[in-house]
């Protein structure tokens, strides 16, 4: 996608089952929303590098993209909001890397991601609605960022994991 598209629209490549990639440029001038479908049902999408100016990725963007494997949040992103349903049924997802940029994670935003085993959260100012608690649903292993450690970050650890470990700068937290 050339540095000069400043936005990607509702439904832009929704159901395009064949797209297996999307490559920005690396200057590229994406700022605001991935909008709502943008990507909605392309089962063949494989991995998405976020671009930084991108500030939300709306409702369903990524949605039933069973395929995807990969996300990736470039350095120094300035993601602030992964919206409700945003990465639901991306059931080949395995590690999801939170930006410490991020503050709100809405309701089943990572619904369904079945493959999920390891989720690293670098924000300490994450607020999750009442349906959020899918991020760890299905993780088997929970890495955060030991100076993130506070009340909003500690909503997420229910009595299903166990701190294991201090890794480097990481407190990590398996599934009993």
């Amino acid at each position: 996608i050339p540095a000069s598209v400043t936005s990607i629209g509702t439904g832009m490549f929704s159901d395009c089952s064949n797209l297996e990639t999307v490559t920005f440029a690396e200057d590229s001038q994406l700022t605001g929303s991935i909008g709502y479908n943008s990507f909605y049902n392309c089962t063949s999408l494989t991995s998405i590098n976020i671009p930084a100016g991108v500030t939300s990725i709306g409702l369903q963007a990524f949605d039933g993209c069973s395929a995807l494997k990969t996300v990736n949040f470039a350095e120094n992103s300035q993601l602030a909001t992964i919206g409700y349903g945003a990465f639901r049924d991306c059931t080949s997802l395995t590690n999801i890397e939170i930006p410490a940029s991020v503050t709100s994670i809405e309701g089943l935003a990572f619904y369904v991601c079945t493959s999920l085993n390891s989720v690293t959260i670098n924000s300490s100012e994450i607020y999750a609605d009442g349906n959020s608690g899918d991020l760890l649903y299905y993780a088997k292993e929970v890495r955060v960022l030991t100076s993130c450690m506070n009340g909003a970050t500690n909503s997420y650890l229910d009595s299903n994991f166990t701190q294991t470990a201090i890794d480097g700068e990481y407190t990590v937290f398996t599934r009993k």
